[in-house]
C-alpha cells in the first residue's frame, strides 16, 4: 500500500507528540517528595514517581504511578467493577445489595456452609437452600452473590414468579443472558407448583441453566421429601436437575420475620404505654 506525504509521520513529529503527551500529565508531586538519581521519588511509599526513557541523545523524564498510587488505582478500578456487578445482580431487587455476611447474627451449620461455598465456588457446583417460610433463605442467597461479586463474579439474582409472569420474548432472552453468568439465584422455587403454565417456565429456565455452566444457587420452602418423593412428572423434571446439580442446605430456626415481628411489638408497647 502507498501512503501520501500527510500519513507520514516523521521522527520529528513523533517527538513532538510525545512531549505534548507527557507534558500534558498534571503534576502529582506532594510536600513530601523527593529528587534521587534524576527523578521524582513518592514520600510515601518511596518509589519512582518519574522514570528515563530514550538515550544519550534523547533522554526524556515520564511519569509514571508510584506503588501507593498504583494501589489507589486498582482500588478504584475494583469498586467499579464490583459496583455494575452489584447493580446487574440486584438490578430487580436493589434492596438485597445490603444483605452481607457481617451483618448477619445466626450462628450454625448453615451460614458456615454458605460462606465456606463462596471460598470454594470455583471447585463447586450450585446450592439448595430449603427450609420454612422466613428462616433467611433469600438472605443467605443475597449474601452468597455479595460475596461472590467482591471476587468478580458474574451473578444475576432473578425472581421465579418474576420470569413466570413476564412474556416469552422477554423470558426467552432473560434466561439466554443468565446462562452467561457464574452463578444465577433462582428465588422461591415451589411458587409454580399450582399451575401446569408455572412448572413448564421454571422448567424451561431451570433446563437451560443446567446445560449452561452457570452455577444455580436455588432459595425453596419446599422439603427434601417435597422434591425426592415427586410422583408428578413435570415437577419431578425440575427437582431431579436441581438435585443432580445443586448441593443442599437446610436453613432452620425461627422465622426471621415472626422474631422482627415481635420485636417491633415490644418496641411499641413501650413507645405506646410508657408515661412521659
Amino acid at each position: 500500500m502507498k501512503y501520501t506525504e500527510s500519513w507520514v509521520m516523521t521522527m520529528s513529529d513523533f517527538k513532538d507528540v510525545f512531549e505534548s503527551i507527557v507534558n500534558s500529565v498534571p503534576d502529582r508531586s506532594n510536600s513530601s517528595d523527593y529528587m534521587q538519581d534524576g527523578i521524582l521519588y513518592c514520600g510515601t511509599c518511596r518509589t519512582p514517581k518519574q522514570t528515563i526513557v530514550g538515550d544519550e541523545s534523547e533522554r526524556y523524564v515520564c511519569p509514571i504511578m508510584c506503588k501507593c498510587e498504583k494501589e489507589k488505582y486498582e482500588k478504584e478500578k475494583h469498586d467499579r467493577e464490583v459496583k455494575e456487578l452489584r447493580d446487574f445482580c440486584f438490578r430487580w431487587f436493589p434492596e438485597l445489595k445490603e444483605c452481607t455476611f457481617d451483618k448477619d447474627t445466626e450462628k450454625g451449620q448453615a451460614p458456615d456452609v454458605c460462606k465456606r461455598y463462596v471460598d470454594i465456588f470455583d471447585e463447586s457446583e450450585g446450592l439448595l437452600l430449603y427450609g420454612d417460610v422466613g428462616t433467611g433463605k433469600t438472605f443467605y442467597a443475597a449474601c452468597i452473590c455479595n460475596a461472590l461479586v467482591e471476587k468478580g463474579k458474574a451473578v444475576s439474582f432473578v425472581s421465579l414468579e418474576k420470569l413466570i409472569n413476564m412474556s416469552q420474548t422477554e423470558r426467552n432472552y432473560i434466561t439466554n443472558g443468565l446462562a452467561t453468568c457464574d452463578a444465577v439465584v433462582l428465588d422461591d422455587l415451589g411458587v409454580e407448583r399450582d399451575t401446569t403454565f408455572g412448572a413448564e417456565v421454571v422448567y424451561s429456565v431451570v433446563n437451560r441453566l443446567y446445560a449452561s455452566p452457570a452455577k444455580m444457587i436455588i432459595t425453596t420452602n419446599l422439603s427434601m421429601d417435597d422434591m425426592s418423593k415427586c410422583q408428578d412428572l413435570s415437577k419431578q423434571r425440575i427437582y431431579d436437575r436441581i438435585l443432580q446439580r445443586c448441593y443442599p442446605v437446610k436453613i432452620d430456626g425461627e422465622s426471621k420475620r415472626l422474631k422482627k415481628g415481635r420485636e417491633n411489638i415490644r418496641r411499641m408497647r413501650k413507645l405506646l404505654e410508657d408515661k412521659p
